[in-house]
């Protein structure tokens, strides 16, 4: 996800939280922010005061905005079916205790 944001130019705010967070976020389904979690899990995006939860549509989301998800919906589908299929690697374990913001830019929700 933020390898997406940084191909496309995209400036973002990689927040990360401790454990003891992490924690509290399980428990409460919110960040020390206020900001609320949805399905009590990580990672999110916020971008513009909206929250995006769970991996797979936050990757697809980050891929489209910056310009690297096909607009072809077999070929879609194949990114989606491809980006399933490796979602156990390392990488997933430490996106897990990401939190991102975009910042306000141009983009819109």
């Amino acid at each position: 996800m933020r390898v997406s944001l940084f191909m496309g130019n995209i400036p973002f705010e990689d927040v990360r939280i401790s454990r003891e967070e992490f924690r509290e976020v399980i428990l409460s389904g919110k960040l020390r922010n206020g900001m609320t979690v949805p399905f009590h899990q990580l990672p999110v995006l916020e971008i513009d005061g909206k929250i995006i939860g769970q991996t797979g549509g936050i990757a697809r989301f980050c891929g489209k905005l910056s310009d690297l998800y096909p607009e072809d919906n077999i070929l879609a589908a194949q990114v989606d079916q491809d980006r399933k299929s490796t979602r156990l690697n390392s990488s997933h374990v430490v996106i897990s205790y990401a939190v991102f913001c975009l910042k306000k830019k141009k983009h819109k929700v």
